[in-house]
């Protein structure tokens, strides 16, 4: 009875690692690195480096409807998963020693909806990636993580790849247990109806501007990562979606819409948090704070108030002051 019972937690166990996996990985998991299955996520950790070569998740619209579990910031931990298997993991202390800031593949707010669980391990090292202190590099990456929020609710779900990209020969921490990537890149992929539609970023240590001039094509970021994403795709077809640099969404916001806001969380996510791993954004702030009726006019990266020369001029967009922050857009004079 004692084996029986065994036997079947481990398929228990069994199925329920592939269903995580299956959820998150779309098309064929991403070839290289070793596989480890979360909840919020699956991911391919490579040793040698000390990150994640790929993370991948899946996000539903009707995630965003629930409310935040955890409160302010949390610690980093060195996954257990990673741990249990021998393989070099560096900890948090790895990144505060070198004045490295953590930078989230998933990040606090996109791993809503799942659990107090699931938002926990968005704080295990493997969903992370040392960077340099950057308000430029961390306000791209938040208005790209605000962006597939936003198209998870605009086509229901998406699936996401992110990873880092390093230099042939990278810099790593004090300790030597983790390289410093020179870029991060971000797959999304959605169905529409039988067709797999994708769009693709590299982000560098020192970006700025916005999402749209980081464009990239996935062959490109394979070449850079020495990894194969899609397997399971017909060869044909990955050759179609992979080989350009696929044009950018359309987000509702430049609609003149609102872009995703979860219940209870910080309007951004946080992907860049303060040192330590506490998330969080002050781009809550009220609309009153834009002047006459909270409406601010966006152009480039730029927002202006009502009452500013730049108002209503350009080719600009009329936007809610709180939709022009949540996107990172910055106040102009």
């Amino acid at each position: 009875m004692r084996r029986l019972c065994c036997v079947l937690a481990l398929c228990f166990v069994a199925t329920w690692l592939f269903a995580a996996e299956s959820e998150h990985v779309i098309l064929g998991k991403p070839v290289g690195g070793y596989s480890v299955n979360h909840l919020g996520y699956s991911c391919g950790y490579r040793a040698k480096l000390g990150c994640s070569a790929w993370v991948a998740y899946h996000l539903k619209s009707e995630y965003f409807e629930q409310d935040r579990v955890l409160k302010g910031g949390q610690q980093l931990y060195s996954d257990p998963a990673i741990t249990a298997s021998g393989l070099n993991a560096p900890g948090p202390d790895d990144l505060k020693e070198s004045s490295l800031i953590p930078l989230f593949f998933l990040p606090h707010d996109s791993a809503l909806g799942r659990g107090q669980a699931c938002e926990k391990e968005v704080y295990s090292l493997a969903n992370v990636a040392a960077a340099r202190e950057s308000e430029t590099l961390f306000k791209v990456w938040r208005e790209l993580d605000a962006a597939i929020r936003q198209w998870a609710q605009d086509y229901k779900e998406v699936w996401v790849i992110a990873g880092p990209i390093f230099a042939e020969d990278p810099e790593r921490t004090a300790s030597r247990k983790m390289a410093i990537p020179s870029e991060y890149y971000k797959i999304v992929v959605r169905k529409d109806g039988d067709t797999i539609k994708t769009v693709a970023f590299r982000i560098p240590q020192d970006a700025s501007g916005n999402i749209s001039q980081h464009l990239a094509s996935i062959v490109d970021i394979e070449k850079q990562t020495d990894l194969e994403f899609f397997p399971d795709l017909p060869r044909d077809q990955r050759k179609a979606i992979k080989s350009v640099a696929q044009p950018m969404w359309e987000l509702a916001a430049t609609k003149g819409g609102a872009p995703v806001k979860n219940k209870g969380s910080a309007a951004m996510g946080g992907s860049g948090p303060a040192k330590g791993g506490a998330q969080g954004s002050d781009a809550g702030k009220s609309a009153a704070a834009a002047g006459g009726d909270g409406k601010v006019w966006v152009i480039g990266d730029k927002f202006y108030k009502a009452g500013s020369k730049e108002y209503g001029k350009g080719n600009g967009t009329t936007m809610d002051y709180e939709a022009a922050t949540q996107l990172g857009f910055v106040p102009g004079n």
